[in-house]
This record gives structure tokens, C-alpha cells and sequence, in this order.
């Protein structure tokens, strides 16, 4: 009888409902693995990056407000911390994640082309091109040389808003000389304009070009960065 009693009490006891989202993380780092980014679109690839701020819940969903909260995968990353917290469902964790990714990405890219050889116009901008990279702030640096185009040293000058920076001559000169550059280029960025020079630009780069001058030190040229593309000021015709 209690033996009959024991297999009564098994048989009524509930089944676990069958979770459909078992395994789900695993596929998709699997596929990941297996396809790269290719296999993914903008949410399912914000949805997987989530997955190591997130734990044990259901990104897919935030991944769909986030992208339709600012627009896109590139506007997600480039908002601002208060911005994304303010997201139902985003942490200050899953925040910070987010806005880890461009700056890796810029120490990543510095990095593979720090022993490049400088000896033009282009190839500075190759150099310079990372260091603007998922910037939304102006800034400006001095890259310098010596005679084998050998680079000494890319220095932040300034940084500033949307609407300009100031520029620290007295720090400018101090690194030259403390570098013994033999030549150098300005760089800056217009991070929600485009990569032309304005009045003021022209106006700075004829300053710095008198103090290299006297320093007998090469301003080879001043290029303006703007959405990864670029201008150079000598290529222009805007140096003297």
C-alpha cells in the first residue's frame, strides 16, 4: 500500500515547463564563432554583446529598445552613459561596456600602427586616422619626426566640445623640443562637421608655422579629420 501510495504521489507530481530559451546564449556564441559578424545583424550583435553585462536575462528585447531608442547600433555606442541607463533594463555595467568598445578599438588600431615609417602627407593621416577614431569630441595632436621618418611621439594637445578647443603652444613647444623633432603635423578633428578648414584653422597654422620657424623645425602639414575622412592643409594650398 504505501509502496502504491509513493508511485501516486511521483505520477501527480508537475512536469517543469520546458524552457524555450535554454541554450540560447550558447548558439549564438557558437555561431558567433563560427560565422563571425557576418551571421549577425545590428540587434542580434548588440543582443550578444549584452550577454556578458547581462546575466540571465533576456537581451534580445533591450537590444531592440536600445536601437530604437537612438537609431543605431553606431548611435547606441556613441551615446552617453545617463543616456543609455536611462534604457529600461541597461545597468551602469552594461553602459560602461558599450562605451568600452571604441576606445579598445582606438588603443587597438594606435597600436598596429605605431612603427609606421612617415615620410608624407598620407601617410601621416594613416598614423593620425585612429587616434580620432569614435571621438565625439574635438581634439588636436602634434605628431613628430625625425630626418628617417622615424615618428617620435603623437601628443594631445587639446580637447575640447563641439565648438573648438584651445590650443597649448607653450605645450607644443615643450614637447618638440623635448623630442627633438625634426618635423611635425598638426591634426584635429571636426567631430560633427566636416574635414574642412575654417577661417580660425587657417589662422592657428599659420601661428604654429612661425614658432616651428624659429625653432627650425618642419611644419610638414595641418590635416582636419571629419567621419574618417580628411584634409590635408598643404595638399590644399593652405600653407605658405
Amino acid at each position: 500500500m504505501a509502496g502504491q501510495q509513493k508511485q501516486e504521489s511521483t505520477q501527480q507530481k508537475p512536469k517543469k515547463k520546458e524552457n524555450l530559451h535554454a541554450g540560447h546564449r550558447q548558439r549564438m556564441k557558437k555561431q558567433f564563432l563560427e560565422l563571425g559578424e557576418q551571421g549577425f545583424n545590428d540587434h542580434q550583435l548588440l543582443e550578444l554583446l549584452l550577454f556578458f553585462a547581462v546575466p540571465r536575462r533576456d537581451t534580445n528585447e533591450l537590444a531592440h529598445r536600445l536601437i530604437e531608442q537612438f537609431g543605431s547600433l553606431a548611435d547606441v555606442i556613441d551615446a552617453p552613459v545617463h543616456g543609455l541607463c536611462q534604457v529600461s533594463g541597461m545597468g551602469e555595467s552594461a553602459a560602461i561596456l558599450l562605451k568600452l568598445l571604441p576606445q579598445v578599438q582606438r588603443r587597438y588600431l594606435c597600436a598596429r600602427f605605431q612603427n609606421l615609417t612617415v615620410t608624407s602627407s598620407e601617410d601621416a593621416a594613416e598614423y593620425l586616422r585612429p587616434y580620432f577614431f569614435g571621438s565625439c569630441r574635438e581634439q588636436v595632436f602634434l605628431l613628430s619626426g625625425n630626418n628617417r621618418g622615424q615618428v617620435l611621439g603623437c601628443d594631445l594637445l587639446g580637447e575640447g566640445g563641439d565648438f573648438g578647443v584651445i590650443l597649448d603652444t607653450r605645450k607644443m613647444v615643450e614637447l618638440v623640443m623635448n623630442r627633438k623633432a625634426a618635423w611635425v603635423v598638426l591634426a584635429h578633428s571636426h567631430p560633427h562637421g566636416v574635414a574642412l578648414p575654417s577661417g580660425a584653422d587657417m589662422q592657428v597654422t599659420r601661428d604654429c608655422q612661425k614658432i616651428f620657424n624659429a625653432m627650425q623645425v618642419v611644419l610638414r602639414d595641418h590635416l582636419i579629420f571629419a567621419d574618417g575622412e580628411y584634409v590635408s592643409m598643404l595638399h590644399s594650398n593652405m600653407m605658405d
